[in-house]
Formats: structure tokens, C-alpha cells, sequence
């Protein structure tokens, strides 16, 4: 994953200030885009949207990467149109690190183009050739971390060599940006442990959108829509991400098998999708534990099936290891669902707040006695906890105030990067 390091040379011309009564041209760069890999993937969209009645003007670039060794058939030599959103896809080689030189090549060209690049993750091709970019040719950046320097990831993926990476590549990526963004004050204390960031954080939590009318939606698939058909009428546990071990799909299903027992009328639904070898191994532990019948694999649910799904649920349950902020929990919640899940999700602080479910110590045995303390609730109660979540998410996590922060972020960044002589190269 190597970057032309051309290395960073010392940049020599004044430095630029940008005009604050101007747009700032704002590039976003990401690894990849496609639904299959939610987190920040997904979050991108709301994060234009957000910026769209601001003074900023944004645009995307990342590869056709549609999962691990798949790619997605789009155009890839020039910006389109995905609703009100530019975005500009290029080919990457399929790998693990979604390595794309043609991307590379374009930003050396055009970086300088823009007053800013936002910069998404690490550990991936295109936010580590970009922020380098930008470096060399004097364009500052601002890095949202997305969690990859979270404990878990640091201690469990490939430790040695993320080690070795940072030290050698990811370190300067991190160093050089002019603003770093984290989700949550646990992530910033687990990033400081892993990197120096001084002075330069802000903690803000991502902004959700409001789903829209079920009349706006792409139509159903059938396969799903049977699916979904066989879940009505009954007491469902939903776990609805991305499938990784550090979602503790596998601790779910040991609760649920125990929760079975007690609850004979309970069903669980997972959705999302993830490696085969994997998603494999839960359906075997699920048939180990007898309850393969009433464990429905729904695969990677969108639009008007995702609504109903949600809607279809009794509890949602989210028992991750780490998350850079947890996305899928604030969706349960938009969606007016009481909502289980980990100290280690920051988005359940959002749950305490509105005081809408149930956030555990992570170890199996809490697991299993939340998800049955919400099933024993009266129907009613579970409403009104809803009722209180969803308000919680509007009020708290609103695309207005999520692009605001933003904005003032990214023109804190251009002024600091003014102020400390950060130029632009030819």
C-alpha cells in the first residue's frame, strides 16, 4: 500500500489564506462507497447532505470497490450525478487495500483544485495517497478517523503490522492533518493512545437522515420481502450491520440460544452481510445451539425492506466489541425501536440520554438478561421508550447542526492551516 511519497518536501511559497465569505471547495475522499460496507461508507451521503445548505461546495471521489474482491459496474472516467451529489468513481485493483493509481494520479493533478480534502479512514489506498497528496502540494486536509484506531482493531486485526504501517505510512497521514474529527470522547482517548494529536481533535457525532417517505424508497426485493413476510406477527430480535467479528454476532446468537429457552415464541433476524467464512461459522454455532429454525439470515437490507424491517422488530440489538460511533443504533432508534447494546458503542449515549434501553457491560450473561428484561416489557412501554428515542435522535443528531459543526471545522482548518504558513505548492 505504498504511496509515491515524493516525499513531503518543504513548502517554500506564501502561505494562502482562504476567504471566509467564499464557498470552500471541499474534496471528500473515502476508500469506497458501496452500501455493503455501512459505517462510513454509508455515512458519507448524509454527510453531503448535510453540508448542502452551507457555504461549502463538495465533491467525492473514491473507487468502484463494492466489498472485499468485488466491484461495482459504474462509469469510472469522469464526476456523475447521484441525486444532487458529484461523485467520481476510479478502478481499483479489487485487493484488501482497494489500491487505485489512477485516483492517485488524478489527485496530483487536481488537489489543488480544491481549498480542503477531507480525508476518510486509514489503512486503505485512497485516504493515504490523498492526505500524502495534499501534503506535498501544500493543501491542507482535515482526517475523520472512523474508529480505525479504535483498541479493538488495533489489538485484534493485524496489530504488528498496522504498528509497522503507522509507523511508517499512516503516521504522516495523521500528523499532517490540519483538524482531526472523532465521533466520541472514547474514541479520542483510544486514538491518543495509539498517536499525538495535540491540539488539533474535535469530537462531534455524525448527523442521521430522516428516512424518507416509503414512497421515495427503491421497490422491494422479493427474495427479502418473503423473508420479511415470515417474520410478521412474531417477537423478533434484530441485529442489522455489517457481519464482523467485532460485532459480537457470535455472543448474540449464545444469548439468544439461552433466551430461546425462556422465550420459545422469540425469533432472531440478522441482516447484513460479511465474509463467507464467517457468516458460515454463525450458522454453524447457531445449529450447534438448536437454533438454527428460528434464525433468519436476511443477507444486506436497503431502502423500503430496511424500513419494514425495522418496523417488524421488537428489539434491536447491537453488541459490538468497538465502534467508531454506531450508525445502526441510531436507526433503531429514528425508527422508535428500544435498543440494546455495549459501553463500547458510543451512540448508546444517545440510548441513556433518552433513557430508551439498555446499555450493558459487553459480557455475555448482561447480554442475555437486557434482551429478555425489553421482551418482558408491556407493548406499551416499549412505545413509549420508542417514542422517546426517536425524539432524542431528531433533536440530538439533526443533518442542520451535524452540517454546521462541519463547516466550522473545515474553516477552522483552512485558517489554522493559513495561520501556520501551509502553502500551496505549484
Amino acid at each position: 500500500m505504498s504511496v509515491t511519497s515524493a516525499a513531503v518536501r518543504d513548502l517554500s511559497s506564501l502561505p494562502q489564506a482562504v476567504d471566509s465569505s467564499r464557498p470552500l471547495r471541499v474534496l471528500q475522499v473515502i476508500s469506497s462507497v458501496a452500501d455493503v460496507n455501512g459505517g462510513a461508507s454509508t455515512a458519507i451521503w448524509a454527510t453531503l447532505k448535510a453540508l448542502r445548505n452551507g457555504t461549502i461546495h463538495s465533491e467525492v471521489v473514491t473507487t468502484n470497490e463494492d466489498g472485499l474482491h468485488r466491484l461495482m459496474d459504474v462509469p469510472t472516467n469522469d464526476f456523475i450525478r447521484r441525486g444532487d451529489d458529484r461523485i467520481r468513481f476510479f478502478p481499483a485493483r479489487g485487493d484488501r487495500y482497494t489500491t487505485s493509481w489512477p485516483l492517485a494520479k488524478w489527485m496530483v493533478a487536481h488537489v489543488r483544485d480544491y481549498d480542503l480534502i477531507h480525508v476518510h479512514g486509514l489503512f486503505r489506498f485512497a485516504p493515504v495517497a490523498a492526505a500524502h497528496i495534499a501534503l506535498a502540494r501544500g493543501v491542507p486536509y482535515v482526517l475523520t478517523l472512523h474508529n480505525v484506531l479504535g483498541r479493538w482493531g488495533m489489538q485484534r486485526r493485524r496489530p504488528l503490522l498496522k504498528r509497522l504501517s503507522i509507523g511508517l505510512i499512516e503516521g504522516r497521514v495523521i500528523d499532517g492533518a490540519r483538524k482531526v474529527h472523532l465521533c466520541s470522547a472514547d474514541e479520542l482517548t483510544q486514538a491518543s493512545q495509539v498517536r499525538r494529536l495535540g491540539e488539533r481533535p474535535c469530537v462531534f457525532p455524525l448527523g442521521i437522515e430522516l428516512p424518507p417517505d416509503a414512497a421515495d424508497h427503491d421497490s422491494s426485493n422479493t427474495e427479502i420481502a418473503r423473508s420479511l413476510d415470515k417474520l410478521v406477527g412474531r417477537t423478533v430480535v434484530l441485529f442489522m450491520s455489517r457481519i464482523h467479528e467485532i460485532k459480537g454476532v457470535d455472543a448474540l446468537i449464545t444469548a439468544f440460544a439461552a433466551i430461546h429457552q425462556q422465550r420459545p415464541d422469540v425469533v432472531l433476524a440478522i441482516a447484513g452481510n460479511g465474509d463467507k467464512r464467517l457468516v458460515g461459522r454463525l450458522k454453524e454455532l447457531a445449529t450447534e445451539l438448536g437454533v438454527a429454525d428460528c434464525t433468519h439470515w436476511l443477507g444486506f437490507v436497503q431502502g423500503v425492506d430496511k424500513q419494514r424491517l425495522l418496523s417488524l422488530a421488537t428489539v434491536f440489538v447491537l453488541p459490538s466489541h468497538s465502534e467508531n460511533f454506531g450508525y445502526a443504533v441510531v436507526e433503531a432508534m429514528l425508527a422508535g425501536l428500544v435498543v440494546v447494546t455495549t459501553v463500547n458503542v458510543p451512540s448508546g449515549s444517545f440510548v441513556t440520554e433518552a433513557n430508551s434501553g439498555i446499555v450493558y457491560d459487553g459480557t455475555l450473561r448482561q447480554l442475555e438478561q437486557s434482551v429478555l428484561t425489553v421482551l418482558d416489557m408491556p407493548t406499551d412501554e416499549r412505545r413509549l421508550l420508542g417514542s422517546r428515542a426517536a425524539s432524542t435522535v431528531r433533536d440530538r443528531l439533526s443533518l442542520q447542526t451535524f452540517g454546521d459543526r462541519l463547516e466550522k471545522l473545515y474553516r477552522d482548518a483552512a485558517a489554522t492551516a493559513s495561520e501556520s504558513g501551509f502553502s500551496r505548492k505549484a
